[in-house]
Parts: structure tokens; sequence; C-alpha cells
């Protein structure tokens, strides 16, 4: 568990001391704050879709991050054979993919962890004035409401927890995603892997239409082709719940807790196929 440790905190440092990764953080915090200039003609929809377009982005930073930052931590330090020094030490190469896969979540979760507050203060910069100089905050403070209460019910349930819902979520796509980037660089080119890792995403977020639809075709084969990668691939439309975050829906905690278990499964599944053909092969 050291060796975890410590490989995920020098992964982490990796990927944190990057300029890049500053500068796209910054891009996308600025783009979530200025997103209440592009609702101004919502009809009375315009924290929803501010909420919307908020998540979209926090899922967006973890996308870009797993591309960028994943496949070149492990395939740079394949080639450039610092593995090679790495893995000749005590380190299991279980150990190696966990401690590369932790330390790149642990970047992405500080990320998540900024956009979200900034989604949040966009958010109650956008709603505290027509919250509170409305006629319902004077009706409730009059019925004796307190201040915490009223901004509770009318801000934190129906807009900051639904975010924290859909950030959570989002950091779950980015944990399975991770983790099938990081199996597939420990054997593939650079190139190779950031194909496929986008093409994963793509048919992910697809693969319940993509079985409905060869379903629907009244042919055994495809039924049974879209079943295959129905299964096999992430699905990431249990993650991707944007009608219900954009409604402002509480998505329940039953919910999240399957997702959670639907994510911890699928991470565990790669990271043992990836981990049994990894000690197969040779490091030169």
């Amino acid at each position: 568990m050291g060796n975890i440790f410590v490989i995920a905190r020098a992964t982490n440092g990796l990927i944190t001391r990057q300029a890049f990764y500053y500068l796209l953080l910054f891009i996308l915090a600025v783009l979530i704050y200025m997103s209440q200039t592009l609702v101004l003609f919502a009809f009375s929809y315009e924290a929803n879709m501010i909420r919307e377009m908020g998540i979209a982005t926090i899922s967006l930073w973890g996308l870009i991050i797993v591309v960028v930052m994943s496949q070149t931590i492990v395939t740079a330090e394949l080639e450039d054979r610092t593995a090679v020094t790495l893995l000749s030490k005590p380190i299991k190469k279980s150990e190696f993919l966990l401690g590369k896969l932790f330390g790149v979540l642990l970047s992405i979760f500080f990320g998540v962890l900024f956009l979200t507050a900034i989604l949040i203060l966009t958010i109650w910069d956008y709603t505290h004035a027509e919250l509170f100089e409305g006629t319902g905050f004077i009706d409730a403070y009059k019925g004796g409401m307190s201040i915490v209460e009223f901004t509770y019910r009318n801000f934190f349930i129906p807009h900051a927890f639904v975010i924290l819902e859909g950030a959570f979520l989002s950091f779950l796509q980015c944990a399975v995603l991770s983790a099938v980037c990081i199996s597939l660089a420990a054997f593939f080119p650079m190139l190779v892997t950031v194909a496929t890792t986008m093409l994963i995403y793509i048919l992910g977020n697809l693969s319940t239409y993509i079985k409905v639809g060869l379903g629907k075709a009244d042919s055994l084969p495809l039924t049974a082709i879209g079943n295959f990668f129905y299964y096999l691939l992430p699905n990431f439309g249990y993650f991707n719940l944007q009608t219900a975050f954009s409604e402002g829906n509480i998505i329940s905690f039953k919910y999240l807790l399957f997702a959670s278990i639907y994510g911890v499964i699928y991470i565990a599944i790669v990271l043992t196929i990836a981990t049994a053909i990894f000690n197969r092969r040779e490091i030169r």
C-alpha cells in the first residue's frame, strides 16, 4: 500500500506541475462563470441552463485530463525507460498501475472540486438577488422562517445539492475512463491510446442507444453484437443524467450508491485484466 501511495503522490505532482493543468482549469472556470451571459433568453430556465452547462464543463475537464495526462505518464515512462528503473525495485506492476490511477484521480478530484465551487458561486451570483428581493422571501420571513432555512430550501436543495451530485457522477465517469486509459497506455502507443479512449468514451455514452437500435433490427446477430458491446463497454449513461440535473431533480442516494458500485466493479475488472497481461510483459 505504501508503494501505491508513493507512486500516486508522484503522479499527482507530475500532473499538477504542468502549466497546462492550471491553464485549462482557469479557462473552464471562466467559461462556467461567463455562462450567465449565454442564457439571457432562456425564459425563466436560466439557472437550469447554467447548471447543466456547468456540469457538462466539469465532465469535459475530467475527459481532457484523462486523455492528455493518463497516457502521457504511463506511455512516456515506458518509452523512456523510467518505468524500468521503478519496476526494478520491489514494486509490483499492479501497484504501478494502481498508483498511476490514484494519482490521476487525485489531480482530477482537485479540479472537479474547484470547478464545482465556481459553478455554485455562479448560480448564487445569478439567483441570489431574485431570491431575496422577491415577495417569497418577505412572506417566508414574516412567517418565521430564518434566512438560513430560506437559503437552504430555495438555493441549496434545488441548486447546490444537484450540482454536487452531478460533479460526483462526473468524477465517477472520469475514474472509469482513467482506468481504461491507463490500462491501454501500458500496452499501446500514445496515438492508439488516445484514439481508443475517445472511441470508448463516445460509445460508452451511446451504448444504451446502440443496444436498443440493434435490438430493433430483428436480426439475431445484430442483437447479439449490441448486447456484447453493451456489457463490454462502460455504460457512461449511468453517470450522465443531464435531463435530471437540468430540471433540478435530486438523485436518490440509492442511485448514487448503485453508480458508485458499478464504477468500482468496472474499474476492478479492467485493472485485473490489465495487470494479468502486464505481468507477462517484459519491460526493457
